[in-house]
């Protein structure tokens, strides 16, 4: 283990790019740890290859999914230490943080830790939730972010992820229809 760092930050979405970032522009040591292999969290989710690679889709994600872009840029050109591919699996009272990268162990310990690990959904089953091609938010999302959207889309969902693959425009310049809320879901309880 080595000198202990002002902040640790675990999660590389949103949130935790933005306190990273954040904080090491005043001048803290920042030390952030994610799950994934790259930066963007579930919202931008594969930002830094989309935004070079996958012109189309980033249009298709529209300009709120391209601004993920800018949260990691700004995290990688600053001093923040960045470690993916971390599995968080203890936390212990005095900052020490337990992680494994690649099947190895390491600690790390931090004067303050933020944890920004995201958003979580809960589905909810109803009539046909396991046909082919029914989905959650976050893995349309996902299924979106990696390959782009091409036939018509209804989302029906009632957390705030539900919104997102909703919000943005199909290939073909249409929104996808999305049914929200809590009045729809309970028919089925």
């Amino acid at each position: 283990m080595t000198d202990p760092a002002d902040l640790i930050v675990i999660g590389a979405g949103p949130a935790g790019l933005a306190a990273a970032s954040l904080a090491s522009k005043h001048n803290l040591s920042v030390l952030l740890l994610d799950e994934q292999a790259a930066p963007g969290g579930q919202i931008y989710r594969n930002i830094e290859h989309n935004i070079t690679h996958e012109s189309e889709t980033c249009a298709i994600l529209g300009a709120e999914y391209a601004y993920g872009a800018a949260l990691a840029e700004t995290c990688r050109a600053s001093d923040v230490t960045y470690t993916p591919g971390a599995t968080v699996w203890r936390i212990d009272p005095d900052g020490s943080v337990a992680y494994s990268v690649n099947g190895a162990a390491h600690t790390a310990k931090g004067r303050r830790i933020i944890l920004a690990t995201g958003a979580l959904e809960r589905p909810v089953p109803i009539p046909g939730w396991t046909l082919p091609g029914v989905m959650t938010a976050g893995a349309a999302q996902t299924l979106l972010s990696w390959h782009g959207r091409r036939a018509p889309v209804l989302i029906v969902g009632m957390n705030s992820l539900t919104g997102v693959p909703g919000s943005e425009p199909l290939s073909n310049g249409k929104s996808a229809g999305t049914l929200t809320g809590q009045r729809f879901f309970q028919r089925y309880q």
